[in-house]
């Protein structure tokens, strides 16, 4: 179990320094490209594509958040507490 949590944090570290240097790439790109060049354009040959239960199950978990979130707004009747970061 900890070999696997090192390879997920090895694999979450390597997306978050492709990102910074996509982002930075496309920042100096910018400097002489007539059009503009976005990070994740540059990012799109390395993520695999999506497939569709994992498109669902995003979509489904997107909707059962927000579900509960409205949820708790219903129960307080203050909205103002909803999206609280101190509440979660």
């Amino acid at each position: 179990m900890e070999f696997s949590a090192m390879v997920d944090a090895l694999k979450e570290a390597d997306a978050h320094r492709r990102e910074e240097t996509a982002y930075w790439v496309s920042r100096i790109m910018n400097c002489f490209a007539s059009k503009p060049i976005k990070p994740a354009d540059l990012l799109e040959p390395f993520r695999p594509p999506k497939t569709s239960a994992e498109i669902v199950n995003e979509r489904n978990e997107f909707f059962k958040n927000f579900y509960n979130q409205r949820k708790e707004v219903k129960a307080d009747g203050d909205s103002s507490t909803a999206f609280d970061k101190n509440k979660r």
